[in-house]
């Protein structure tokens, strides 16, 4: 399910939205999928639901689509 309006803005303003385990601009590690390995920061939250989908700007630059259980925070 995609957010609403207001769940982005939310999202965006640093709010904890339910079933979301990061925020804005929390720093990742993809640890599944087509880019494991990579590390980047969460731009938005693309769906809800049973395994959330963000948005995240690798340290390439590339942005990919990537699912919350995919997904680790990084240590700073």
């Amino acid at each position: 399910m995609k957010p609403s309006h207001q769940q982005h803005i939310e999202f965006l303003s640093g709010g904890h939205l339910p079933g979301l385990s990061f925020r804005h601009n929390d720093r990742v590690q993809v640890v599944g999928g087509a880019h494991a390995g990579t590390a980047g920061n969460l731009i938005s939250v693309e769906a809800l639901g049973d395994d959330p989908q963000y948005l995240v700007e690798l340290d390439s630059g590339q942005d990919v689509n990537v699912a919350q259980s995919a997904l680790k925070p990084q240590a700073a």
